[in-house]
């Protein structure tokens, strides 16, 4: 058995405890708290299969602040915890029974199942390494010098050198369908203003922008005239 295996197996054991002590609780702070552990257990082991964008989540939303607000409501309504720590037991059995059909649906699912023993594939045990992933588009961008095309194979310019544009105003200028220079420069104030939605408090310089568009759409077409002359 893997260090993977064993590490899934125990977050699930983790969890299935946890779990279960929570719906078992009578006293309403401790059925959270164990909440929270369950939850935190569900974190490690979307981390443990490469998503640990999903794992923050489950920390920060469910863990956090939907515990907090249960924790918050238990506290304000004051609620008194009886002595005894379980349930009645004739509102355990149907619990107890139904969790025991679980088990066997279960067992038998696993039991047929030809690929429930098997061991996970080097695929399934290998994470997602997102940097190799991008500089290995990135070089294969190069060697195809197809780097700043967009799918549609237009080449689009970078706007951030401008005064005042950043990264938003650039996005905002690519979704309103302006990705170039020559584009950006047949433009109005006005119809800058209206894409970007800029506050009044820090509107950029939009006649700026379209005169140093102009200058750069200038500046190529002296170039691309200087090489067709030579």
């Amino acid at each position: 058995m893997t260090l993977f295996n064993i590490l899934f197996y125990a977050i699930a054991a983790l969890i299935v405890v946890s779990t279960g002590l929570a719906v078992t609780r009578r006293n309403l702070v401790h059925a959270v708290i164990y909440l929270i552990i369950s939850f935190f257990g569900s974190a490690f082991l979307f981390y443990l299969f490469g998503a640990p964008f999903l794992a923050a989540l489950m920390v920060i939303v469910y863990a956090g602040a939907i515990m907090i607000l249960f924790l918050f409501i238990i506290m304000m309504l004051r609620v008194e915890t009886p002595e005894e720590q379980l349930f009645p037991a004739r509102q355990m059995w149907p619990a107890v029974a139904v969790a025991a059909g679980y088990l066997v649906v279960g067992a038998l699912l696993a039991a047929h199942d030809p690929a429930a023993g098997a061991a996970l594939s080097p695929a399934q045990t290998e994470r997602v390494n997102l940097e190799e992933i991008r500089a290995g588009a990135l070089s294969l961008a190069r060697e195809t010098d197809s780097v700043g095309h967009i799918w549609s194979g237009h080449q689009v310019d970078d706007f951030e050198p401008m005064e005042g544009i950043g990264r938003v105003f650039e996005e905002r200028l690519y979704e309103a369908g302006i990705c170039t220079f020559e584009q950006l420069a047949s433009v109005t104030p006005e119809q800058l203003a209206e894409i970007c939605n800029a506050p009044e408090m820090s509107e950029p310089d939009y006649d700026g922008w379209i005169a140093y568009a102009t200058q750069v759409v200038a500046e190529r077409q002296q170039t691309i005239d200087a090489a067709a002359v030579g």
